[in-house]
């Protein structure tokens, strides 16, 4: 009987073929044998630098390194711009167009290569955002994920010109704004648009409200009115998760019963977690803000700088249920105009403002008055005291409004505080400088032993002969050096339970154009027992402004050693005083270490 014919037989040529596969497979290392997205994601590792030398290694390393190299352009110094511009580098650009992801228009001459150009006989039509009157740029993307537009004006620095341009931020021309809509629709894939260059209201509107599911991000500097405001929000797509718009002037005529009423049902933000809106909000919180807000479940950051938002209990109500608590107040956000000036009267008005804007914002964490000195008062104190128990940073200029009994209370309450700080400010020309004395400090227990940045000037007994007789206190009897030292040394041995001190300042602030000297500071002397604050291995920065303070080369040395990361002192002398001559000796033996004594 004859056998079956196989019809399997593999032919002589798919035969050479396979042995030829097999045989370029072990000819290849091995780290080109894994799958192109493996390869792909160990070189997303590397640094660019590192990339351009992967590449020359062999034609599969170009060939997976390539997308990764061209990812992103980001060009923000001239000599990479002109390097950018070259005929080799265009070249390249053109080859690899389809791999830019990431695109930073950062100068004018950027936009020849990748914004496209009205033709000729159109430039009035180009002033029309709407135009599509254009013809291609010379690097055509199709693929980008994230559009950034920050076109800065040339201006060379005196003392390295030809290298950076970032200076002026101009804003942006019809001609631009109407290019940057064109590429906009060349990428239906974008994700995140930031157009940093004031920008007409018209064209805001049309990238916001553009139909693509894929668009997430906006950010835009714009002079926007409360009608495009409201409008912007009313129509905004659900699927965005971050807005930021800088430059509402909130000018217009009011919404209330005029507002043109939107025939739809409010559209639902449900994936938005990131709202900020900067500009002139007065007048716009309930009209607008709360309606919109409404319409979020997951917002997580609501950043206004207007700060008067927070002080209308309907949007405080609205914040906490989502959980987008105010977190940081500061003096530029509740006066932002102007340095605050004002009589008495108006003075506790503004008191009674910010104390009740802290009280319903009571998840502050950051508090900073630095800007904003005469609306500190004991009301303001109270309220912090009920924002005591997130509070990680309490920066407070020192006058006679707040006492050092309600500094006392602060550092025995806020449990989480990092960061305090309690100085003479410079806006307070001529007012006493409130310091803690030894006492009051040493009857302190302290409610967080996480402090990195400890500031206040200390009171403490010194003898007659450390103070010049027109400035001596006659309220205390003038106790002996031993009976001084004794007390200096609970002081330190009390500043010393803080171990993770990086910063440390005991004197008044720098600037201050009155500075008063303060007779009755500590020595820092290794008699008045400097060394308690052994343990301090994390300080780098120590600030003496103003003291009275004996420190020598005893001292220093005693620093050096104790304190290794230690890299400055200010203070340690006043601009119209002499460095002492052993310390400059000293200074000069010690040159080897990044040691500054500054005034």
């Amino acid at each position: 009987m004859e056998e079956p014919e196989d019809t399997h037989t593999i032919s002589p040529v798919c035969s050479i073929k396979a042995r030829s596969v097999v045989a370029q497979a072990q000819t290849l290392p091995p780290l080109l044998m894994l799958p192109y997205e493996i390869l792909h994601m160990i070189f997303s590792y590397l640094r660019s630098t590192h990339l351009t030398v992967c590449a020359c290694v062999n034609k599969e390393f170009c060939k997976t390194v390539s997308p990764l190299l061209w990812k992103t352009i980001n060009i923000t110094e001239n000599y990479k711009l002109k390097q950018l511009l070259t005929a080799e580098r265009r070249q390249g650009l053109v080859k690899n167009a389809e791999c830019i992801r990431e695109l930073h228009l950062t100068h004018e001459d950027m936009f020849n290569l990748f914004v496209p150009r009205p033709h000729e006989s159109s430039t009035d039509a180009a002033l029309d955002p709407t135009n599509t009157s254009f013809s291609q740029p010379f690097v055509m993307c199709t693929n980008l994920l994230r559009l950034v537009v920050s076109v800065y004006q040339e201006r060379h620095t005196t003392y390295d010109p030809g290298y950076f341009w970032i200076y002026n931020q101009p804003s942006s021309t019809p001609h631009m704004e109407a290019g940057i809509m064109t590429l906009v629709e060349q990428n239906p894939r974008l994700e995140s648009i930031e157009m940093l260059n004031e920008t007409c209201p018209t064209v805001v509107l049309a990238i916001a409200h553009r139909d693509t599911p894929f668009l997430h991000e906006l950010e835009f500097v714009t002079n926007m009115s409360r009608q495009s405001l409201k409008y912007l929000l009313d129509y905004l797509p659900q699927q965005i998760t971050k807005l930021s718009l800088t430059g509402i002037h909130g000018e217009g005529p009011p919404l209330g019963n005029k507002a043109v009423k939107a025939n739809h049902a409010p559209i639902q933000h449900a994936v938005l977690r990131y709202l900020q809106l900067y500009g002139k909000l007065d007048g716009l919180e309930e009209d607008i803000l709360l309606p919109f807000l409404n319409t979020c479940s997951c917002l997580t950051t609501f950043k206004v700088s207007d700060i008067g938002c927070f002080s209308v209990k309907n949007i405080c109500e609205k914040l906490a249920q989502l959980g987008a608590y105010l977190k940081r107040l500061n003096g530029k956000q509740l006066f932002p105009d102007s340095k605050v000036y004002a009589n008495e009267g108006g003075e506790m008005a503004l008191e009674s403002n910010t104390a009740e804007i802290i009280t319903m914002n009571s998840r502050l964490k950051v508090i900073d008055f630095t800007y904003c000195p005469l609306i500190i008062g004991r009301l303001t104190a109270a309220a912090i005291l009920r924002s005591a128990e997130y509070l990680q940073c309490i920066i407070l200029p020192c006058h006679s409004h707040i006492s050092a009994k309600d500094v006392h209370v602060l550092l025995s309450h806020c449990k989480s505080l990092e960061v305090f700080r309690f100085y003479k400010c410079s806006y307070l020309c001529g007012s006493l400088v409130v310091t803690l004395s030894a006492s009051e400090f040493l009857s302190v227990e302290w409610a967080s032993l996480s402090l990195w940045h400890f500031g206040c000037a200390f009171r403490v007994p010194r003898p007659d002969d450390h103070v010049p007789a027109n400035h001596q206190d006659c309220s205390w009897n003038s106790p002996t050096i031993e009976q001084s030292h004794k007390i200096q040394r609970q002081v330190y041995r009390h500043i010393a339970q803080q171990t993770n001190l990086v910063n440390m300042d005991l004197g008044t602030l720098v600037n201050c154009q009155d500075p008063e000297r303060l007779w009755y500071s500590l020595e820092m002397t290794l008699e008045s027992g400097l060394d308690e604050l052994a343990c301090l291995k994390k300080l780098k920065n120590l600030t003496l402004h103003n003291m009275n303070h004996r420190i020598g080369t005893k001292e220093l040395d005693w620093m050096v050693k104790n304190w290794p990361h230690l890299s400055h002192i200010y203070g340690f002398y006043e601009e119209d005083e002499d460095l002492p001559k052993d310390i400059e000796r000293w200074l000069r033996t010690k040159i080897h270490r990044n040691f500054i004594i500054a005034d």
